[in-house]
């Protein structure tokens, strides 16, 4: 595995950090025993543990329809590939390269597609390198690091020593820039508690891994701002949330049960779009305008699309919302449909109706 560093000072951007895009290559170098094993721990907590073949076998690879999506073969790297998927969203509907969304964003061309994807990996590289910096892993053609040396010391996985087949680990190479991007004692050091780790037992990541793909942060709460905690002696616990207003928000299920609080930061982000995580999946939320946003469109109703890379049918459903339908919001309810749950966190008045007929629903 190589590492590639674009540092501020070679790359000279502008107001536009995506033009990191545009022919530069940056100086290469192998990972080390001491960063191959670091990343592991703080992946996993233990150096004999790596990734499943869900991680392994997963790139990111576009359906033919909808065209923007990506798909998902089994559970796991759903929340890698929701918070990129969000920032391809994001690219198409609203940044540098955006279409004209009267037109269809299901309707793409394969260069449109891949143009959103690199800007949108970039975007989130460079925020989380705090705009002076992006480390890129890559794979390697020969092996750099020997793994079989010291089978003690690390597992091997295919991805550190680089020994692969025909599998595209896209998904996890992203991961790791990211980490090393934003520096793995940083990322330490933003979680509430240094020993935690970044992918569970059961596969998934954790909310530092979304935190710092919608946010360039590894704090693991949802929550604005920090709270101190006290417990009547002289020690506090500082618990990490989110410091501003983000490009793209994050709805929870877990809010709607009473468990956890997601801030105005969150639910309030500059454009149109949100992640949602709902029973360890997380899938994404958009609308194709920024008129909801203003305060003078408030109470008209809209088009909420909703996307799911793990569907295997229906994988993009749209929503009609009336955001303020009700005077006050409604009582919960657990039967409702998970999506329709979440929706109400965000807009508790709201009288929500599920689109039939979808034509956007197969690969």
């Amino acid at each position: 595995m190589d590492i590639s560093s674009k540092t501020e000072s070679s790359l000279h951007l502008d107001a536009n950090p995506c033009d990191i895009l545009s022919g530069f290559m940056a100086e290469e170098r192998p990972i080390t025993i001491d960063e191959a094993c670091a990343l592991r721990h703080l992946l996993f907590g233990s150096l004999k543990s790596s990734f499943n073949a869900a991680w392994t076998e997963q790139s990111f690879h576009f359906r033919t329809v909808p065209a923007y999506g990506f798909i998902q073969k089994r559970a796991g790297p759903c929340g890698v590939l929701a918070g990129v998927q969000a920032h391809v969203i994001l690219e198409l509907l609203f940044g540098v390269s955006h279409i004209d969304s009267n037109s269809g964003i299901s309707k793409l061309k394969p260069a449109e597609k891949k143009e959103a994807l690199a800007r949108a990996m970039t975007s989130i590289m460079w925020k989380a390198g705090e705009n002076k910096r992006a480390i890129v892993v890559k794979k390697h053609n020969n092996i750099v690091l020997n793994t079989a040396m010291v089978p003690d010391i690390l597992e091997p996985d295919g991805i550190l020593e680089y020994i692969i087949t025909d599998t595209n680990a896209s998904c996890i190479y992203f991961l790791y820039s990211l980490i090393l991007t934003r520096g793995i004692e940083k990322i330490k050091q933003e979680m509430d508690y240094p020993d935690s780790h970044l992918i569970g037992t059961d596969g998934y990541c954790s909310q530092e891994v979304i935190n710092l793909i919608l946010t360039g942060k590894a704090v693991p709460n949802l929550f604005d701002g920090d709270v101190e905690l006290n417990s009547g002696g002289s020690e506090t616990t500082l618990l990490r949330g989110i410091s501003e207003q983000s490009k793209i928000g994050l709805l929870s299920l877990y809010e709607y049960q009473d468990t956890c609080t997601v801030g105005n930061n969150y639910k309030n982000p500059t454009y149109p779009i949100w992640i949602m995580l709902a029973d360890s999946h997380f899938t994404v939320l958009f609308t194709t305008s920024k008129d909801i946003l203003k305060k003078r469109r408030l109470n008209e109703p809209f088009i909420l699309y909703h996307y799911d890379g793990l569907a295997k049918r229906h994988a993009e459903t749209s929503y009609t919302i009336e955001p303020l339908a009700n005077s006050s919001p409604s009582p919960k309810d657990k039967t409702l449909p998970v999506v329709v749950r979440c929706i109400h966190t965000r807009w508790p008045l709201a009288a929500v109706e599920i689109n039939t007929n979808e034509e956007n629903n197969s690969d």
